[in-house]
């Protein structure tokens, strides 16, 4: 499927942009040299083997782990190194692949730990629009999270990030573990939240569902990007199919 929205234009700014980023955790760099860009309502999906730092970068551009070398930069402005609730606070929301709910609270109550830092009365307008894309969850509103399925607990998760009404969505892994279903429904749903303008980064396994989506994609491998391209050049390219599609394109 092609992205309902139209593609970003070519030389747009930068929403956020990594030059040649260095880090990992403790004294062991996962990130050799890594570059990436996101323009502003553009939604980007980043593939590759496991252990490539795909999920690495995200966190580096989070604040979740050492940056050695190189910077992070929202619009013109950078923030290489800054805590997680700061950058939160500028509007960059990361979901996590795993542990991302807190089970033992309703689902209702998740999201409103979601919009923890806002100071407005705008908390039920907010759960509100999160209903709205997620119309399971509204049917589920007093049930634990802990209690639903992995898709439904998914949906919990970005809810959650969604009621900052963020600027970034950084989403790692968000269909892993679940069924063709279920990928399918949040794959949509972040195609929608990305059509809302919000600008969407997504580390996805399922490589050609996630490229399907995207706007643009980066192929990872050893820790720095290998290859980026409109993502679909990428579904087209006989050596992206041979590695990472399930076969030739």
């Amino acid at each position: 499927m092609n992205p309902a929205q139209p593609v970003p234009p070519a030389g747009a700014a930068s929403l956020m942009r990594v030059e040649a980023v260095h880090g990992g955790y403790g004294q062991l760099d996962v990130l050799h040299g890594v570059n990436f860009r996101m323009a502003p309502g553009e939604l980007v999906c980043i593939i590759g083997p496991n252990g490539a730092g795909k999920s690495t970068l995200l966190k580096a551009m989070v604040g979740l782990v050492r940056i050695r070398s190189g910077r992070v930069l929202l619009e013109d402005r950078e923030i290489t190194g800054l805590p997680p609730a700061q950058a939160v606070r500028l509007g960059i929301c990361y979901v996590p692949q795993t542990g991302n709910v807190f089970p033992s609270l309703t689902v209702e109550e998740n999201l409103e730990m979601g919009a923890y830092v806002v100071r407005d009365q705008s908390l039920e307008a907010r759960k509100d629009r999160v209903f709205a894309l997620f119309e399971t969850l509204k049917e589920k509103r007093r049930h634990r999270a802990g209690a639903l399925s992995g898709g439904q607990q998914q949906m919990v998760a970005i809810g959650r990030a969604l009621m900052l009404d963020p600027r970034v969505l950084l989403l790692d892994e968000p269909t892993a573990g679940l069924s063709p279903l279920y990928t399918s429904m949040i794959l949509e749903r972040v195609r929608a939240i990305n059509g809302q303008g919000v600008g969407v980064c997504l580390v996805e396994q399922n490589a050609r569902a996630g490229l399907e989506i995207a706007h643009r994609g980066y192929v990872f491998t050893q820790g720095t990007e290998r290859l980026e391209a409109p993502a679909e050049r990428l579904l087209t390219d006989p050596g992206v199919g041979r590695l990472f599609l399930g076969g030739a394109s």
